[in-house]
């Protein structure tokens, strides 16, 4: 896992600024990555991240949504065990007060099972070649797409272990999002290619910049609510201090 060095600070609608903090991975699957290494890397981005992006090509596979299950669902599982150490750390300041944790944190560890742990991930679908709209300056309608098609891939279905996939994806995340990108061109997949931008396919461009604008979005488009938010823990706000103890935390949990 790659971390930026530096945070980008924006500014919230309530006045203040939240940081920005930009994570990248390492692809999944290689011939030289084991199950149980790539389990970890995504495990730990997903316990670290608000604003989870899962990158595939060309469209949503079966195969996506069941590692997408199986790997959160480890990354749930160091959640809880994170959570059931803090709650018997508590525990230990007193007797009296013992017991009363001890109770309030059963009744929290039963919130935690059923409340979704992670917040929102987001599929990102390289090279998609399916708009039916042909205005290529109609984003409006291809973003109208996009969610038709998530919904027609997460829908539920008849087969229990497709059921089972959806269901452990929707217990797991609050929020499931798609975007679509066309392919960029293949003047910039040739070698010899230098970065010149204006070789890059305009719809590609058009729809790269209305993806950052959403990504990025910490005040709120047309009075929606901010698709950017804080990483939260229980509901509260994490600052830079807890970030990182919890950061610590949990790449200690996975090396062990």
């Amino acid at each position: 896992m790659w971390m930026w060095s530096d945070p980008y600070f924006l500014p919230r609608s309530s006045g203040d600024d939240v940081a920005i903090l930009l994570v990248d991975t390492q692809g999944m699957f290689d011939h030289e990555t084991t199950v149980g290494l790539t389990a970890a890397i995504f495990g730990l981005s997903t316990l670290l991240s608000s604003y989870q992006i899962y990158n595939v090509d060309k469209r949503i596979q079966e195969d996506n949504l069941q590692q997408l299950a199986l790997f959160s669902e480890y990354g749930r599982m160091a959640f809880e065990a994170e959570e059931k150490a803090a709650d018997m750390g508590t525990a230990d300041e007193g007797e009296e007060k013992a017991e009363a944790k001890k109770d309030t944190g059963a009744a929290e560890g039963k919130k935690v099972s059923k409340a979704h742990p992670f917040q929102k991930i987001e599929f990102l679908v390289r090279d998609w070649q399916n708009f039916d709209t042909e205005d290529e300056s109609d984003i409006d309608g291809m973003e109208e797409e996009m969610v038709a098609y998530l919904e027609h891939v997460t829908a539920e279905r008849a087969a229990s272990d497709l059921k089972d996939t959806r269901d452990q994806i929707n217990s797991c995340f609050e929020e499931i999002a798609c975007f679509m990108l066309t392919h960029p061109g293949f003047a910039v997949i040739k070698n010899k290619y230098e970065g010149d931008v204006s070789k890059i396919e305009t719809l590609f461009m058009s729809l790269l910049d209305r993806y950052c604008q959403r990504v990025f979005d910490t005040t709120g488009i047309d009075g929606s609510a901010p698709r950017l938010a804080p990483k939260t823990v229980r509901g509260r706000e994490l600052s830079a201090v807890e970030l990182g103890t919890y950061i610590k935390s949990y790449a200690q949990m996975f090396e062990e």
